[in-house]
């Protein structure tokens, strides 16, 4: 799941992203888009083809841009800086409905208590500390949101990454799994987990159902996106080639700015 349609399909599903540029295949820049440009001295390339990279803005930036579009699409986005403009909230998201009854515990919550790390992309950085009270209740906002609309993030293991611009966060990076880079983070993981009983049969059975949808839902998305016809599409997964987006888009940072 971790690749930048599934970013892109979760961006229009909560319908509001941080300020991000996507690039169609074949495109040469003759400068940076100023859509990315203003918020950090790094940015964030992610052709479809391959794991992203997070570049300083110089000289060099872009002719790594370009040459990815020689052979891939390419999501851009400014990447927060210093490190602790990001923070990773651990998942499974726990609520009244889905943990013991055990109140000793605390684990990770939205507004108090440790449930919020800050760091950064590996290679791994230290825990910082937590973030303010204020900040803990927009993110805090943002997950909740999320799980509306991903129910999934209720029974899976993974986190969050959050970053902020301008007193504003937006999610950069949803990610399944255990995360290794950070003991602490992967231990809050394994506490979530533990909590939300993830291995219990009634879980398990929940879980292949939400995951199913989600999966059927994301290729719908993607084949309406890429603008072909079902054969080509169903066919291009079958012979596992990447399938690009066609068309040039932006999101504003304003689309997941709080409404005033």
């Amino acid at each position: 799941m971790n690749t930048p349609w599934f970013l892109y399909y979760v961006y229009k599903r909560v319908q509001g992203a941080p300020p991000s540029v996507i690039i169609p295949k074949g495109e040469q820049l003759s400068s940076v888009p100023p859509e990315v440009v203003g918020f950090s001295s790094k940015i964030l390339v992610w052709p479809w083809d391959r794991e992203p990279d997070i570049l300083y803005l110089n000289s060099i930036t872009l002719t790594s841009i370009n040459e990815a579009l020689l052979s891939s699409a390419v999501l851009l986005q400014p990447y927060p800086q210093p490190e602790d403009d990001l923070v990773d909230f651990p998942l499974p998201f726990l609520s009244d409905s889905n943990t013991s009854s055990d109140s000793s515990s605390s684990g990770p919550e939205l507004e108090s208590g440790s449930g919020l790390q800050t760091g950064s992309d590996p290679p791994p950085s230290p825990f910082l500390g937590g973030v303010c009270d204020e900040d803990r209740k927009k993110i805090g906002r943002r997950v909740r949101d999320l799980v509306e609309q991903f129910p999934i993030l209720r029974m899976t293991c993974g986190f969050l990454r959050f970053g902020k611009f301008k007193d504003e966060w937006f999610l950069f990076s949803v990610r399944f799994g255990f995360p290794l880079f950070s003991l602490k983070l992967c231990l809050e993981v394994c506490e979530a987990s533990s909590r939300a009983h993830l291995l219990c049969s009634e879980t398990v059975i929940e879980f292949s159902r939400s995951a199913r949808a989600l999966s059927l839902d994301l290729l719908l998305f993607i084949e309406e996106t890429s603008c072909v016809d079902s054969e080509t599409f169903f066919a291009a997964l079958e012979s596992s080639r990447v399938v690009l987006p066609p068309h040039f888009e932006s999101f504003s940072q304003d689309d997941f700015c709080e409404s005033q």
